[in-house]
């Protein structure tokens, strides 16, 4: 006997379902013992936030931020965790 899965509309195969999704932000190990990111550094970082407008291009934002992170470079602390 064969069983049958129930009936789905169009609409259960494009809703957005939050069941299996993980974050994808994982903590490292920090090998140094002791370092800082400069205010001058975070405060720079937080004034070139997207505005949220419907039509902004994410991605000048993120360059802009990359590459600021990569400025700064601390003995045994890797590039990510330096970004988050």
């Amino acid at each position: 006997m064969c069983r049958r899965r129930p009936k789905k509309d169009t609409r259960d195969f494009i809703t957005p379902s939050i069941q299996g999704i993980t974050s994808s932000i994982v903590c490292l190990n920090v090998e140094a013992h002791k370092f800082e990111h400069k205010p001058a550094l975070i405060s720079m970082v937080q004034q070139a936030q997207l505005d949220g407008a419907p039509m902004e291009d994410p991605n000048p934002h993120l360059g802009f931020f990359l590459k600021e992170c990569d400025t700064l470079k601390l003995n045994g602390v890797l590039t990510d965790i330096t970004r988050l």
